[in-house]
Order: structure tokens, then C-alpha cells, then sequence
């Protein structure tokens, strides 16, 4: 019996060092498969860096804000305005209030000038 058992447990041990053989060869294509596929990541970023870099470089450069002249806008004389329908110069029309002279107030409900 014992040689039997013998004869079985040298069995078990091959097979587990064959079933550690396939593990251990599994676990190196496994990593081989993550590395390549890190690696055609990191190709793929190279790819569209360097594409991002060409649409760049055709780009026309827009020019600072600072460095164009800009255009000088007409004013209108003193005691006229802008009417921004027309973009002509009209003279302002105010309403000449008068004052009341000194000592007096105007009156709202009459509008006279009355002694305060």
C-alpha cells in the first residue's frame, strides 16, 4: 500500500509543478498583454500630442489686442451729443430750469418762487 501511496503522491506533485508552470506562464503573458497595452496608450498620447502641435503650428497667431491700432472714434463738438440712430451730432436740448433767487423756494403745487 505505501508504495502505492508513494507512487500517487509523486503524481500530485508533477501535476501541481506542471499546473504551477501553465500558472506561472499565464501570469507572464498576462503582464507582456498590460505592458503592451501601456505602451500603445503611451503612443496613442505621442500621436496626439504631435497632431495637437501640427494644428498649431498652422494656426495664424492672433495678435495682442494691445498691438492692433485701433480706430478713433469721431467726438462731437461741446454742447451737442451723438444720436446713436443716425450717428450724427445733435445739439442737446435741456430744459433751461430757472432758479428761484436767494431767500425763496419754489413752490411744487403753484411753482412760485415764496419767501421761505
Amino acid at each position: 500500500m505505501s508504495k502505492i501511496n508513494e507512487h500517487y503522491r509523486k503524481e500530485l506533485k508533477a501535476l501541481e509543478k506542471v499546473k504551477e508552470g501553465q500558472k506561472k506562464e499565464l501570469e507572464k503573458m498576462r503582464k507582456e498583454e498590460e505592458q503592451n497595452k501601456k505602451e500603445a496608450i503611451a503612443i496613442k498620447r505621442r500621436l496626439n500630442k504631435e497632431k495637437r502641435m501640427l494644428e498649431r503650428t498652422k494656426q495664424v497667431l492672433r495678435r495682442s489686442s494691445r498691438l492692433v491700432k485701433k480706430e478713433k472714434r469721431s467726438r462731437c463738438p461741446n454742447g451737442t451729443h451723438k444720436n446713436m440712430k443716425t450717428t450724427k451730432c445733435e445739439k442737446k436740448t435741456e430744459k433751461a430750469r430757472k432758479r428761484c433767487p436767494n431767500g425763496t423756494r419754489k413752490n411744487k403745487k403753484t411753482k412760485m418762487c415764496e419767501k421761505k
